[in-house]
């Protein structure tokens, strides 16, 4: 049995009951995640949240890092944010972002490239991202 989101809350003390019921038919699968390095979860209403870390980014502006999604979006991705880590010289001299157009971001995937603000081209740096679609 799943969860009814169109089943109605009466009031008085029905309320209770109907609430108790709905939550005993919430099952184990209606949670679904992966709890690891590049994982997601996966909410009742559709929304699916992933999350993961890059490989190591080493040279100019023209480095790049093919990320694949844990599972694919099964409808659309709404958006990607990335957080950068790094040396701190590297972390105020590197500027990561996600290309838009070649190849542009998909519900499977998409390509961080990684930019360079002053003398980056020797400097390391690795993203963490989390990305939210349906």
């Amino acid at each position: 049995m799943a969860y009814d989101s169109t089943k109605p809350v009466t009031g008085g003390s029905l309320i209770a009951a109907d609430v108790r019921e709905n939550f005993r038919a919430l099952e184990e699968d209606d949670f679904i995640s992966s709890k690891t390095t590049s994982g997601y979860q996966k909410l009742l209403n559709g929304v699916i949240i992933q999350w993961g870390v890059t490989g190591t980014m080493t040279g100019n502006n023209l480095a790049q890092v093919a990320v694949t999604f844990p599972i694919v979006f099964p409808t659309a991705l709404f958006r990607i944010a990335l957080g950068l880590r790094g040396a701190n010289s590297a972390i105020t001299e590197s500027c990561p972002y996600v290309e838009s157009t070649s190849p542009a971001p998909s519900t499977t995937g998409f390509t961080i490239n990684k930019g360079y603000n002053g003398n980056a081209s020797s400097h390391e740096v690795t993203c963490d991202w989390i990305a939210i679609g349906y």
